[in-house]
Parts: C-alpha cells; structure tokens; sequence
C-alpha cells in the first residue's frame, strides 16, 4: 500500500531475512504467512535475553570519568584519563543545538554559525588566529581539528599533544564564546557554505533527502537536514546568526568533554582538580552565570536525550508535510529509476 510506512508489512505479508549467502531471501506471502510466523519466532527465540535493568534512566558511567558541573555557572563537564595514545588529548565542545532547533526561517543557520566559530574572535581585527595557533603547533585544521552540525547538537573538537592541551581548553573555548558574528563574514562565510550544499547535491544526498522525508513524515527530522536550504542560506544576515547563537550557545547548554593522557610528561596538569581549575578559568570565566538561581535554572535545562514530542511536528502541520513528502518521493524515485534505465540501455 501506498502510504504505508516502509517499516510496517503490507497486506502480502511478505517478510524478508539474509539468507546463509548474505542475500535476501523473501520467506513467504500471505499462502504461507502461518509457516512465516514460526519461522520468525523461531529466529527472535535464539536471540539472548537482556538480564539487565529494564526501567528506565541514564547507563552508570565508568568508574573512571568524572563528571561534575562548574560551581561558577553550572556548565557539564566529563574528563576520562587515557594514556592511549601517549601524549594525546582530545578536547571537545558540544552545544545542545542542532538543525531541529531551527524555525523555518533559520535552516542552515546552526550549520554557517559552526563556520563562523573558527572564523575570528569578537575583539580581533584579523581572521584565523585560532586556527593559525593550532597549526603552529601542528594542529591541523581539518584532521585534528574540526566540528560537525547534526539534528540534535553542535560539536567542536581538538586532537592536540599532551602538552599543548591546556592552551587548547583556552583556545577551544575561544572558539565557542568570543565568535564575531559579523555582516562581512556571514558573507565570506557565505560562499563556503553554498558550495557544501552545491557538492552535495549528488544521488546520494538526494536519496538521503528522499528517504528522510519519507520515513520521518510528520517530524522535524523530514525537513532538518544540517546543510539546510539554498534560500535561507543566500539571505541570512549577522543578526539572524547572532539571534540563534544568543539562544543557544550558553553554560546550561554545552558540554566539555576531555580524554587523554592529561599527566604526561610535560604538561600542566597533575590532578584532574587541576583540569577542573582550567575549565573554571575558561569555560567558567567565558560564559557567565545564568541569571536565575541555580535551582531553577536546572529545572529549566532541557531533557536530554530528548523527549519524542521534541521531534513532532504542530499538528496543523502534519497533513500538509505528508502530501508534500509523499510528492516529493515519487517525483524523486520516478526520475531516478529513468535516469538509471537510460544508463543501463546506453552501456548495452
């Protein structure tokens, strides 16, 4: 059936599994759904049971991170000693903000803002010091530093030796707190972003676009892709830029994230009180204190991981959204399996 969801069997009952040559083989039709059944039943009986707990709630941490929040302004915090590789550390920064968090007017924003962060601190006249920093210590931008943009979060990253490592905190929260946000560049930033979208504009990325309107009808996630869209990204200025960063990027909504050899030869640290104090000095210094008492302000932290309803759509909305997306899919696969017929007719 048409609008059945691709998850859901249709009236044929016809069920699919790999066979022992690692090709799918259809196991029956509606004649011998009986017989399908018990074979399917059979296989979900050999699978191995989950003792553990069943209610729900957060997996235990190791005994070896730790975890704790900044005294002065509440912001999460995990580090993990690990002294494979030797004199490594990787540092890390994640906003709670993603391309679901986008309204309709901002898709793609998330994405040009995490540009801009490597971009130029707020208070510097040049571009790049950040970046030009890292490399002169052999952090190259690209492979030991970089950052993505997904549907639910934003991260930054650095891969740096041990003894650079506390310079990189200072840097990396650098990146995220004194970004300049500025009309010219957004609009330097601008064209690197259109060309990302333009590369990835191939049979893959529109199979991706195609299923995920498909599959996720109905959510944000039918409609968020990352990259966002050409209009959006043409016309946006600083301060719709600026607007998302001031709603998101602040104490209660990041996360820094430390995992390495901190006490190797060399470096700074000797404690992980010691890695705390560098976080308080940057991080904790950086991103001031939210207004509302402490307690309030946790009770207003959003939930992570995130609720199902954080992912839906108003209902107004559905109905429209589904036509669209079902549109779109036909439109797409219909043009797809031409194009492919054509190729196919050619080579013979």
């Amino acid at each position: 059936k048409k609008n059945n969801p691709p998850h859901l069997l249709d009236d044929h009952k016809t069920i699919w599994t790999m066979s022992s040559s690692s090709s799918l083989t259809a196991l029956g039709s509606s004649s011998t759904a009986s017989s399908t059944e018990g074979t399917v039943r059979s296989i979900l009986g050999q699978l191995p049971i989950w003792e553990g707990p069943t209610t729900e709630g957060a997996l235990p941490f190791d005994e070896r991170t730790r975890v704790g929040r900044l005294a002065r302004n509440g912001l999460t915090y995990y580090l993990r000693p690990n002294v494979e590789p030797r004199s490594r550390v990787e540092c890390s920064v994640v906003v709670r903000a993603g391309s679901i968090d986008e309204e309709d007017h901002e898709r793609g924003l998330a994405h040009v803002l995490e540009h801009l962060c490597f971009r130029a601190r707020k208070d510097e006249s040049a571009s790049w010091s950040v970046v030009r920093e890292l490399e002169s210590r052999g952090v190259k931008f690209g492979s030991h530093s970089n950052a993505w943009t997904s549907f639910e979060e934003t991260a930054y990253w650095l891969h740096v030796p041990s003894d650079f490592a506390k310079r990189a905190v200072e840097l990396l929260a650098a990146l995220v707190a004194e970004v300049r946000v500025s009309d010219a560049d957004v609009d330097a930033e601008r064209k690197i972003v259109v060309e990302e979208w333009r590369q990835g504009k191939d049979w893959q990325q529109r199979a991706t676009e195609a299923h995920f309107k498909h599959s996720f009808r109905g959510t944000k996630l039918a409609n968020r892709l990352p990259i966002g869209t050409l209009e959006v990204i043409d016309k946006c200025t600083a301060s719709d830029v600026r607007g998302f960063y001031e709603r998101y990027y602040d104490a209660s909504n990041l996360a820094v994230v430390l995992v390495g050899d901190f006490f190797s030869e060399n470096t700074e640290w000797t404690t992980l009180d010691d890695v705390v104090q560098t976080l308080d000095d940057t991080f904790g210094h950086m991103f001031p204190p939210p207004p509302k008492p402490a307690e309030e302000e946790a009770s207003q932290r959003r939930k992570w991981p995130r609720p199902a309803s954080a992912f839906l759509l108003p209902l107004e909305n559905n109905k429209e959204d589904s036509t669209s997306a079902a549109d779109d899919d036909d439109d797409f696969f219909g043009r797809e399996a031409l194009l492919l017929t054509s190729s196919a007719a050619a080579a013979a």
